[in-house]
């Protein structure tokens, strides 16, 4: 009977899984995910350092991480925490104007864009002008299809950034 139970529930657990996967993690293919694409988009451009990261249960509240992690060190879609906000402060800024220093969420899906403490990033940041399950209003994200990246891995947009800056 468990064999039996196992054979069915497998194949319907990974089907509803590649489903969710797919659909969270859709780029829309009528956009520009140029650099310059998402930089014309981006409220803001910058280089930023992550000092903090704050993960928050279903009500948005702040939540401390347990148990085994899908992730490892990090949770994943089906651990029960909705995202995590992140305190950046800027390390060089190519569009934009920031406080320091800045919130950007990111929510607990295939579409998460996951950020390590101390690490620097180049970062395209949107404010979301509607809310869904996820996001509020205001909220400043990162679009998972775009060219954020680790400052390590971003020699490319760094370039392309600095050329499209110095030319105004």
């Amino acid at each position: 009977m468990v064999h039996m139970l196992q054979r069915l529930l497998i194949p319907v657990c990974l089907s509803y899984c590649l489903l969710a996967a797919s659909a969270n993690a859709y780029c829309p293919p009528d956009i520009d995910y140029s650099v310059r694409g998402e930089f014309s988009r981006a409220e803001i451009v910058a280089v930023f350092r992550v000092i903090a990261a704050t993960w928050l249960n279903d009500d948005r509240k702040p939540a401390k991480l347990h148990g085994q992690l899908m992730l490892g060190s990090i949770p994943g879609g089906f651990d029960p925490y909705l995202g995590a906000k992140y305190r950046v402060i800027p390390v060089h800024i190519f569009k934009g104007t920031t406080s320091a220093p800045l919130i950007i969420f990111s929510e607990n899906t295939e579409a998460r864009t996951p950020l390590r403490v101390g690490s620097r990033y180049v970062v395209f940041l949107e404010r979301q002008t509607v809310s869904d399950e996820y996001r509020r209003v205001g909220d400043l994200m990162i679009d998972y299809c775009g060219n954020s990246s680790p400052l390590s891995r971003a020699s490319p947009v760094i370039k392309e950034l600095e050329k499209d800056h110095h030319r105004g």
